[in-house]
């Protein structure tokens, strides 16, 4: 099978192998991981338990022996206990099978027990004795069934896979692979991956070639017989007895003869036809079994038996064996024979249709013929052997019907090979009987021959006639009868050609053996070439042995080898040329040339020496270029089109020869003259012939690759002395005859050359003139050079490979050349640098590659600094050096903060300022390097040495400053490890590094966090400090001889952390974390692994023991430094902490902490600020682990594994709500209230100030996605999935008014806007590629179809739909998807699974695939682009540059959007879109211009977002789905469970203006209001009475009845308001027509409802303030002055309080006492209110409710007692001033209060820093009310008139100068009230805003009062004169006195910021004022409802509507119309301004 296609299997698979090779896995991690769930049980045996099983078996096999004695006996139990387990046929792989999974997994599961009995001989003993009892058992199972009489068909069906089982036992009975490294289960099913084992002395091609190959009917090696592990030889008696004596040997044979009873037989294969033909068996290929068990139990015996020589046992045993093999053979023989003499081939072919059926005549043939091998090998006598060979020979010539011949010609040849092994074995009777036979089948000849011989015939002359149909059978015919004339003459030769084959091996041997006795190699070669005269010796022998012989070191006759295979090569090569020569002397041993060749390549790979692998050396190449010359001598014989191919094939098979070589050798670094020019004609002629070009078609690749190779160990080609006179004197391209070419070059040809040349190198255009001057030798030499170098640069593993081209730069000779090489050259170095940069960026991360790139850092930073004389040549080399490494750091950028490389920069930076102090002479003119091996050549002039140093501390800032930038943290650590390690005493070398240090540190500090360079000082400091404190304890402990110092402190510390901890003091846990650091640093010495491991856990896990922001600084610091301290631990470091990463996401820690539910401030009475998510400390390690994924994505493939798996983890795939779990039993139930939410799942913030940190860390897994290395196409998907996800999730949610301040705001823009462009650019690696596997999991086309019908309104609907990114989901059962599995389990895992991949083609899977990602991503760049816009439109209100702004995002969205047209469709196709990914983002993310596509959305599946209370008026709409239909009832009773909407939601629907009225609506809207607690209520009686007017129902008069009933002062403010609402006039003269009756009949029903202590409570509270009311109507026949005055002072003091009540306006305080001498009458002449003052105590709602109902209880209670309330000395007691009016009408002013708390609600739950003081205000009857007097403040009148100035002038004299702090305060006091009542009356269109209605406060705070002029009512006949809001001159003095002012400017941001925040909840306050309108009040005219909605201005953006303010505020500035208005309140009412 393809291990591709099983998913499952090949994930146990790896996993058991990386387990294996993993050390100190504990037992209980492999038995979870590969064993979980088998426990040896008698479970079901279903698929995954199979994988398991031999996943198990597999780690065994890799494990060395680990754990073998705790999983072997689970395995074992299973094993036992397979005859009788239930087996589930259940694999969606197994369906390629051909066999049934019994015999499949039987086989399987044997051969890995068979390779650990093998491999582990301890253990041997039990497996086989396991083994044969399972075939014991199984066959007694068979025996017993086959007994009963009649059985069942299930019986059958049962036998028959029974059957099966003890097929695929014998099938793998015994077999192993030999090889530990390639068990057999490998060749069955191939490991995904390669398995590296370095050893570069041992050659394993030929090893893993031969373990590649699988016999599964023959194997000669079978640990029965062999044991591997024994080194101890014994006899093969011993060995034989020693199986006999094994459980086996009692029953084995017995056993295989009793199942093979022809009765037995013939009962199983009539079972067989039955199951058969019914087909009841999956894949049962069996309609009968006899032929088949026949054939596998002989070949069971026979390979049990084959390697034992009955000759050279025991006699009594060899009697004994020969006796019970013969009878089994025979008896076995004979029942073939009798079936192939009556079985009908024809008809049996007939049913072999179809393709599972076994073929039941090859069965028996195969196992006649292995009977006549067991015969052949128990023969022990020549009486015996004549007997057979008389059995055999009857074979050969009695054939029963001819028409059989051609199906049994194997057994025929079969018979024919055992007659010469009877000849081998018995030579007696080889000339007498075995010779005459043979010679007798052939001459006659045998009637097989002869049948063969005529249907070759006549089929020859059909072919003439009939064409080619009958070709194919014909050639069959013809291949068959020349095999079996073969294997004849090869048996009747075999006897002769063994004795002389044998002579040769033993000359051979014995030269080999004694190589080093004097004249024995020679005396060898001497007979061999006396044998190589006769024409009948086997010269392939001949070869073999000499090679042997030259192996084993017989350097003696070396020189007489090497001529005759040289003779033999250049003989064939020769003939090659010259085809019609005649085959004379000259060519006689051409045909050897095989031979040698094999001889040659065995030399190759198996010499050993160095001095002979040097010798072969130079004979191999000697023998090239040899051959070169020979073919370049016969090429000028031949035609030009036979030159090239003639000569070419003789020299390339000498290539892979050399690199076998080569391969075992050191890179050659100083060649000989003579191996130099060797390896350069080598190279000459690889060029010319194509030799080192890849994939150009003309010669095998393998040829290409050897050359790879040979160049990897091959000299650079410098000349000797002048690069021309070598040129030219070279033979191998002298004149122009190349080789084989053989033909002078002309000059199209040279052109050819330099064209190919330029084509690879690609020059600049001055390069390109000099090769196309450069002459043919000239040309060749740089080809050369260019394809070896490039050849060595990307396929050496030697780190320095790519700098050789650099020595051809510095040779004196090239740069001297006059032909302009040198240019050419430096071209091409640049080119391979370039492509080795290529190449190496696609290479796997690991350490290797890792430190290659160092190296080569390293080396450009050294050579930056090395010298030329020659001055033009070294700038263009320093050049070329300083591009190298920018190249390099270009690709690969982790090199910067690479802690070597800046160790490597700073050491030279460092040595070569101690040169400059100390060599002022200029006498050292080379600098050495010894840890690199490197040494540069120094200037000769101080001058321009320090001109160097200059330059190179340059570049060294450069270097740093980016490293800084990119990776502070690291490259901090780096910097300070470096400090702490040189020697301050050179002060001047010291100075300069560290200058270099701080200046780059200093010149990014402000770029990133935690970079500046105090901090970096500070570190130094610590780590230095803690080192030594720690070093010096364990110094101390030791001298008190301690014996484990390192532990004792490490438990030490580990407590003293805990302590610290626990008792949250952050000194003390700095300290304790910088000890554990130190500590750990110093274990190093030590080399203790579990006290590594404890110190590393503890420190990576401190942030979980104290998860604070100033806890995880420290600990980012720890990690960097234990990180550059302990390079080995970073793997084990990124394990430990993803572990804690992923606990603080399960725990629900910082970002991935739940959000609180969302409060609308419309729901609540008072709204305090929003908590803040407590994200700091994971912003902090945010920014680090950002950090090292930038690190390990350009260096560490295992630290990507690492990480990926950990955002695997953390990143969920929900989008929206909490999903379901998937595990209840009630997922799939209809009652959502009864599914469990599971609770568990990571889910990360929403919160609007976590947008920045998501989008940091969602942009850094996005950009790890996007590095080219990540080659996983499976697991780029996932994650990409998971970060698509992530984003979509954030904007689940309603969009959320920024709470960050200024500096964070703009900080998460800019990260916003780098994830969008990220984004943006992931369409470059959205490819077809990476969805080319069509498999279930990854199908997102599939899942698309799953969701068209998912999403369907019916009541079978699974609540998990609407929470989960469905289109990105999977339902498989693997590891990806147990993360994952959202929705419908059972149905979507069911279509999931069942789609036919079939229906479409797999690029039209891969374009589907990629246009849904792009989708989804095109949603996300729009969500985040609006965002963007957004947050911005916050960050700047006055829309000014900041320099945030992307022109990207505003090109994208002109491209995008080019039209409106355009813009409507794609904005209507995103909500559908975001629909199907979660109901939640059409819901809070839709445009107004998409409410009608997400309105019909809603309407065709309401269930889906019946959750979202923010639903339901998307999905009313206009009210359109409210008429009365039929088809929308259904849809309508949804509202009835709709989820709690906000008051005034609920308000509107009982109200017609906003929807129309419905009974469904209002029984919503009734439910709603009675889940809302009394105080929120509060806020709305004005609108919930006004309801009554269109209570046609009831349903709202019986709420009321219900509110009332629930809550008495809920109940008294109703009453008052329906008392003041009966009548229209302020007199009571003029009822409500639509009110006055509901309301006295309610009114009637609520008082009468009361009882007990309610109603005296009711009653005592109205009289009370009916009598503080009446004193207005007693003092207004008063004059005003005093005497109203005193008037109002004698009232007041008839007023008594008696027991416990409230003010109306403040019901949540008790009226203590009152204050009567404050009767103050108030400025008015016609009507006469008055103030009064009230000691209260504010104790809530619910309080003051309990004691007011307690106070008049029957029973007295002491706490509602007023005389012991009015004792309270409590902060909460004060002094409450209260205006009581009579005649006038203060229901506007309630109004307007009304929508000024709920502005306040919102302000404040944003975060907003502007304030308002809502006023209380309550009427209490028609022209009657109580209004709150604002504490502490003066009108602005007052103030003008007291002190006759401006209030400029008046807060400098109130508050001080400017530069107080006082002055400060109150200004920016003014500043945030004055914004706050701007926009309130903006949107209010207050009027009438003279000095008497505006107020300020001792705080500063300016309060507007008085709001009887607003909307569409205003002073002078509602002329609209003032504008919409006053500020004036002296308001403008307090902020600065112009616009561009800082205060001022902070008027206008907060103003416009307050209008942003107040804009989403423009609907609500439109609903409060349309339940209004009906009232008539005096604002009301008309328009009210569309004007206001206009000032909100919906329609515009964010952005749009930042302007639209600002032209307001503008407008407002100085507005003389205000002035003028002040001016005309002066002369009226003569009201100062």
């Amino acid at each position: 099978m393809v291990a591709d296609e099983d998913f499952l299997f090949q994930n146990l698979q790896c996993s058991a192998i990386c387990l294996a090779k993993m050390k100190n896995v504990p037992v209980k991690k492999v038995l979870k991981t590969l064993l979980d769930g088998v426990d040896g049980s008698e479970k079901p045996l279903n698929y995954n338990a199979r994988t398991k099983l031999l996943a198990a078996g597999i780690y065994l096999l890799y494990a060395e022996g680990r754990h073998l004695n705790d999983l072997l006996p689970i395995l074992l139990g299973v094993y036992r206990s397979l005859p009788r387990l239930k087996w589930v046929d259940d694999g969606i792989s197994n369906r390629q099978d051909k066999v049934p999974i019994q015999e499949q997994f039987a086989m399987c599961f044997n051969t890995v027990l068979s390779e650990l009995a093998s491999n582990y001989p301890d253990v041997r003993d039990i497996i086989i004795s396991a083994q044969i009892e399972v075939f014991t058992v199984t066959s007694d199972i068979i025996v017993d069934i086959c007994d009963q009489v009649q059985p069942q068909f299930q019986t059958k069906c049962y036998l028959m896979r029974i059957v099966c089982f003890m097929i695929g036992l014998l099938r793998s009975f015994g077999r192993y692979s030999g090889d530990k490294d390639h068990p057999l289960i490998s060749a069955i099913y191939p490991i995904p991956f390669i398995i590296t084992k370095i050893d570069v002395h041992s050659n394993q091609t030929t090893e893993c070639n031969r373990a590649g190959t699988l016999r599964l009917t023959t194997d000669s090696e079978n640990f029965l017989w062999s044991d591997a592990a024994n080194t101890e030889k014994q006899d093969q008696k011993e060995r034989l007895q020693k199986m006999f004596s094994k459980h086996a040997s009692s029953f084995v044979l017995p056993t295989m003869e009793r199942l093979l009873r022809r009765p037995l037989l013939d009962i199983m294969d009539a079972y067989a036809t039955d199951v058969y033909m019914a087909g009841q068996i999956k894949r049962f290929p069996y309609k009968t079994l006899s032929e088949c068990l026949s054939l596998v139990f002989v070949t069971a015996y026979r390979d049990a038996y084959a390697p034992y020589d009955m000759l050279k046992l025991e006699k009594s045993l060899a009697e004994k064996l020969s006796r019970e093999v013969k009878a089994f053979a025979i008896e076995l023989y004979s029942k073939g024979e009798d079936f192939l003499n009556v079985q009908k081939l024809n008809d049996d072919e007939r049913t072999l249709r179809c393709p599972l059926l076994i073929n039941r005549i090859k069965m028996s043939v195969l196992c006649s013929s292995v009977c006549l091998e067991l015969m052949v090998w128990a023969t022990c006598d020549e009486i015996d052997a004549e007997s057979l060979h008389a059995t055999i020979a009857d074979r050969l010539w009695h054939v029963h019907g001819h028409r059989h011949a051609s199906a049994k010609i194997s057994l025929t040849m079969m018979a024919l090979e055992a007659l010469g092994s009877l000849a081998v074995k018995f030579p007696t009777i080889a000339a007498t009987l075995a010779v005459n036979s043979v010679s007798q089948f052939l001459v006659e000849p045998s009637p097989v021959l002869s049948k063969l011989a005529i249907d070759l015939g006549i089929m020859e002359k059909r072919v003439f006639s009939e064409g080619d149909r009958k070709d194919g059978e014909m050639v069959k015919k013809k291949l068959t009868f020349e095999n079996l004339r073969k294997v004849a003459i090869n048996s009747l030769c075999s006897g002769s050609a063994l004795a002389l084959e044998n002579a040769m091996h033993i000359v051979g041997g014995i030269g080999a053996a004694l190589v080093d006795v004097e004249n024995v190699p020679q005396l060898a070669f001497s007979v061999f070439q006396q044998a190589f005269a006769e024409t009948s010796t086997n010269h392939d022998v001949i070869v073999a042995e000499l090679a042997n012989m030259w192996i084993a070191g017989a350097r003696d006759i070396h020189d007489l080898i090497w001529l005759l295979f040289t003779k033999i090569t250049i003989e064939s090569s020769s003939r090659a040329y010259d085809a019609d020569t005649a085959d004379g002397v000259e060519h006689r041993y051409a045909y050897l040339s095989l031979a040698v060749d094999n001889a040659m390549a065995k030399m190759a790979e198996s010499v050993n020496n160095d001095e002979d692998k040097m010798t072969l050396l130079y004979r191999l190449l000697e023998l090239f270029v040899q051959l070169g010359h020979e073919g370049r001598k016969a090429g000028e014989k031949l035609a030009k089109v036979m030159k090239l191919s003639t000569g070419a094939g003789n020299l390339g098979v000498l290539i892979p020869k050399i690199a076998s070589l080569l391969r075992r050798s050191v890179a050659i670094k100083n060649p000989s003259v003579r191996l130099r020019n060797l390896f350069r004609d080598f190279w000459f002629c690889c060029t010319v012939l194509g030799f080192n070009v890849a994939r150009i078609g003309l010669w095998p690749e393998e040829w290409f690759e050897a050359a790879c190779e040979i160049a990897c160990k091959s000299p650079i080609l410098i000349p000797q002395e002048s690069l021309r006179a070598e040129l030219v004197a070279n033979a191998t391209i002298k004149s122009g005859s190349v080789l084989s070419v053989g033909f002078k070059y002309n000059s199209a040809e040279l052109q050819e050359i330099r064209v190919t040349i330029l084509s690879e190198i690609s020059p600049s255009p001055e390069v390109t003139a000099v090769i196309n001057k450069l002459e043919f030798t000239h040309c060749i030499y740089l080809l050369s050079v260019f394809r070896m170098e490039l050849m060595r640069a990307l396929h050496s593993v030697e780190p320095g490979a790519v700098h050789s081209i650099f020595q051809y730069l510095e040779d004196k000779s090239i740069r001297k050349d006059k032909d302009g090489i040198w240019t050419c050259l430096l071209a091409a170095a640049r080119t391979i640098f370039s492509k080795y940069l290529k190449v190496a960026s696609e290479r796997n991360l690991d350490s290797a590659h890792e430190r290659q790139l160092e190296l080569h850092a390293q080396f450009l930073l050294i050579m930056f600094n090395h010298h030329l004389k020659e001055a033009n040549i070294f700038e263009e080399i320093l050049l070329y050096r300083d591009t190298c490494l920018t190249n390099l750091i270009g690709s690969f950028p982790h090199l910067l903060w690479n802690g070597n490389v800046i160790n490597v920069a700073l050491q030279m930076l460092e040595a070569l300022s101690n040169n400059l102090e100390n060599d002022t002479d200029c006498k050292i003119m080379t600098l050495s390097f010894p840890s690199l091996q490197r040494s540069i050549q120094l200037q000769d002039t101080l001058d321009r040495r320090k001109l160097v140093v200059q330059d190179f501390a340059l570049r060294c800032e450069q270097i740093l400053q980016e490293a800084i930038k990119w990776a502070p943290g690291i490259t901090r650590s780096c910097f300070i490890k470096y400090i702490a390690s040189i020697n301050p005493g050179c002060s001047g070398s010291f100075r300069l590094t560290v200058e270099a240090i701080l200046k780059s540190l200093n010149d990014v500090s402000g770029c990133t966090n935690d970079t500046s360079p105090s901090l970096y000082l500070s570190a130094l400091h610590l780590r230095s400090l803690y080192f030594g404190k720690v070093k010096g304890m364990i110094e101390a402990s030791k001298t008190e001889e301690e014996t484990k110092p390192h532990e004792q402190l490490a438990d030490l510390f580990e407590q003293q952390l805990e302590r610290a901890c626990a008792d949250g003091c952050d000194r003390e846990i700095s300290e304790c974390v910088l000890r554990l650091a130190a500590l750990f640093i110093l274990t190093k010495e030590v080399s203790n692994q579990k006290l590594d491991s404890s110190l590393l856990h503890t420190l990576v896990f401190t942030p979980l023991k104290n998860f604070t922001a100033s806890t995880m600084r420290l600990c980012v610091i720890v990690w960097n430094w234990i990180l550059v301290a302990r390079e080995d631990t970073q793997l084990q470091f990124l394990r430990e902490m993803a572990a804690c990463w992923t606990v603080t996401a399960q725990d629900h820690l910082g970002i991935f902490e739940r959000d609180p539910e969302v409060v609308s401030p419309l729901s609540l009475q008072y709204c305090s600020p929003p908590k803040r998510p407590h994200i700091l400390p994971h912003s902090i390690w945010i920014y680090f682990l950002v950090e090292r994924v930038d690190i390990a994505k350009y260096s560490s493939r295992e630290q990507l594994d690492i990480l990926e798996l950990m955002f695997v983890q953390t990143l969920p795939l929900n989008v929206g709500r909490l999903r379901i779990d998937v595990n209840s039993p009630l997922c799939i139930s209809s009652d959502l209230s009864l599914c469990k939410v599971d609770l568990t799942h990571v889910t990360m913030t929403r919160n609007v100030e976590t947008i920045g940190l998501r989008c940091h860390f969602l942009n850094c897994v996005l950009s790890m996605i996007q590095r080219d290395s990540m080659s996983f196409h499976i697991s780029k998907n996932i994650l990409r999935q998971r970060v698509y996800c992530a984003m979509l999730d954030y904007f689940s949610v309603a969009a959320q008014t920024p709470t960050q301040n200024a500096a964070q705001l703009k900080n998460d823009i800019r990260l916003l806007i780098t994830f969008w462009n990220t984004l943006f650019s992931d369409v470059k690696y959205i490819k077809k590629e990476i969805f080319a596997s069509i498999d279930t999991e990854l199908n997102l086309e599939s899942l698309q179809q799953i969701l068209n019908d998912n999403y369907k309104s019916d009541s079978e609907y699974n609540r998990a739909d609407m929470q989960t990114h469905h289109a990105m989901t999977t339902s498989g059962c693997n590891w990806v998807t147990l993360v994952a599995a959202q929705g419908r389990a059972s149905s979507l895992q069911k279509n999931t699974l069942t789609v036919d991949p079939s229906r479409s083609s797999p690029n039209k899977h891969a374009e589907q695939q990629m246009k849904l990602y792009n989708r989804y991503r095109n949603l996300i760049l729009i969500f985040v682009a609006n965002e963007i816009e957004r947050l911005s439109a916050w960050l700047n209100p006055l829309g000014e540059a900041l320099g945030l702004e992307d022109a990207s995002i505003e090109q994208w969205r002109k491209s995008t959007f080019p039209d409106a047209r355009t813009e409507a469709k794609l904005l209507r196709e995103n909500v559908r879109i975001a629909w199907q990914i979660c109901p939640d983002l059409a819901v809070f993310r839709s445009c107004s211009a998409c409410q009608t596509a997400v309105q019909e959305l809603l309407v065709n599946s309401p269930e889906l977002v019946m959750d979202l209370p923010e639903a339901l008026s998307l999905m009313l709409g206009e009210g359109r789905i409210l008429e009365e239909k039929v088809e929308d009832l259904k849809i309508l009773s949804h509202i009835l469970t709709w989820a709690i909407c906000d008051p005034v939601m609920a308000l509107s629907l009982l109200g017609p203006r906003q929807y129309p009225a419905h009974p469904i609506t209002v029984q919503y809207a009734v439910r709603v209001l009675r889940s809302y607690p009394p105080d929120v209520l509060l806020l709305y009686i004005p609108q919930l009475v006004q309801a009554l007017r269109h209570d046609t129902m009831g349903y709202v008069a019986e709420l009321i009845m219900w509110l009332a009933g629930h809550s008495q002062l809920l109940a008294h403010q109703l009453l008052w308001n329906m008392k003041a609402n009966m009548y229209r006039d302020e007199d009571s003269r003029e009822k409500d027509p639509d009110l006055h009756g509901p309301l006295s009949e309610l009114i009637n029903k609520i008082i009468s409802n009361m009882e007990g202590a309610a109603r005296k409570f009711y009653d005592s509270e109205f009289d009370l303030f009916k009598h503080i009311t009446d004193i207005s109507g007693k003092i207004r026949l008063f004059p005003k002055g005093e005497a109203r005055k005193k008037a109002c002072l004698t009232a007041l003091a008839e007023i008594h309080l008696k027991t416990v009540a409230y003010l109306p306006s403040n019901p949540e305080a008790i009226v203590l006492d009152i204050d009567y001498k404050s009767g103050t009458p108030m400025q008015s002449a016609a009507k006469a209110p008055f103030l009064a003052r009230f000691k209260v105590l504010r104790c809530g709602i619910q309080k003051l409710e309990q004691l007011g109902i307690a106070a008049h209880q029957r029973k007295h209670i002491p706490e509602a007692d007023i005389r012991f309330l009015s004792r309270s000395e409590d902060s909460l007691v004060c002094w409450q001033a209260a205006i009581f009016k009579v005649g006038d009408d203060v229901r506007q002013d309630m109004l307007a209060l009304q929508l000024m708390s709920l502005m306040r609600n919102i302000f404040n739950s944003v975060n907003l820093d502007i304030r308002l003081f809502p006023y209380r205000v309550v009427a209490t009857g028609p022209g009657c009310g109580v209004i709150e007097c604002v504490p502490n403040s003066k009108s602005r009148d007052q103030l003008g008139r007291q002190t006759d100035f401006g209030l400029y002038e008046y807060f400098l004299t109130t508050y001080g100068d400017e530069n107080t702090e006082t002055l400060q305060r109150a200004r920016r006091n003014f500043i945030r009230s004055m914004a706050a009542y701007s926009v309130f009356s903006f949107l209010l269109q207050i009027k009438d805003r003279h000095n008497g209605n505006i107020m300020i406060d001792t705080d500063g705070h300016i309060v507007h009062i008085d709001f009887g002029f607003m909307f569409e009512s205003s002073p002078g006949g509602n002329l609209g004169f003032e504008p919409d809001f006053k500020l004036s001159q002296e308001m403008v003095a307090i902020m600065g006195g112009k616009m561009e002012a800082p205060s001022f400017r902070l008027f206008a941001s907060l103003c416009v910021q307050a209008y942003l925040a107040v804009r989403p909840y423009y609907k609500a306050f439109i609903a409060l004022v349309s339940l209004m309108l009906d009232t008539h009040l005096p604002c009301f005219r008309g328009k009210t409802i569309q004007q206001f909605r206009d000032r909100f201005a919906p329609q515009l953006s964010d952005r749009d509507a930042a302007k639209y303010m600002m032209s307001i505020i503008r407008n407002c500035f100085l507005n003389v119309r205000s002035k003028m208005y002040d001016q005309l309140q002066y002369i009226q009412n003569e009201i100062p301004y």
